[in-house]
């Protein structure tokens, strides 16, 4: 992948690893041009890593509408555990199908599958440097998440919004 090649390192090989990471590096590089929940996934992964604020302004800078104040601003905010898998493939349900997810990770007890295990031999590795307290901590905050998102689709439902089965979206 030619554009992950001017990244920092980590971010290189995120985006080599991860084919729906690669996709949004490359995408940028040829549209100039990220969505903000395309935005929202390269912060909650590459938010979590050690030169993740540079790796991000790298990428995002390349948006036509990119403004390091506002970057900033999303990165101070950051809070909480690097996205997952499976919260990115619902975050990028439209590429169901056409950008391929199979990375398969030897997860540990308290792992979850995230693009950061790729960076398994390195320091950053979150799993080799939480404490089982961080773990259920971590564990509680993605059930809560998962429990508003769950809230939010009923609540869509309810008001009689077609929503996609698989991500909980709301349809067009």
């Amino acid at each position: 992948m030619s554009s992950g090649k001017n990244l920092a390192d980590s971010g290189g090989k995120l985006g080599e690893k991860c084919a729906m990471l690669a996709y949004l590096i490359n995408k940028v590089s040829e549209h100039h041009h990220l969505s903000f929940a395309e935005r929202k996934v390269l912060l909650g992964v590459f938010g979590h890593v050690e030169n993740g604020k540079k790796v991000l302004h790298d990428v995002i800078s390349r948006c036509s509408d990119y403004s390091s104040q506002i970057t900033d601003h999303y990165i101070s905010r950051l809070k909480g555990t690097p996205l997952g898998c499976r919260k990115i493939r619902r975050m990028l349900f439209y590429l169901e199908g056409s950008i391929p997810c199979d990375c398969s990770f030897t997860s540990g007890k308290w792992e979850y599958p995230t693009p950061l295990l790729h960076l398994n031999s390195q320091k950053t590795d979150l799993a080799d440097t939480a404490t089982g307290r961080d773990d259920l901590r971590n564990d509680v905050c993605m059930l809560k998440n998962e429990i508003t998102e769950l809230k939010k689709t009923v609540e869509d439902i309810k008001n009689g919004n077609r929503v996609h089965c698989r991500t909980g979206h709301t349809a067009s």
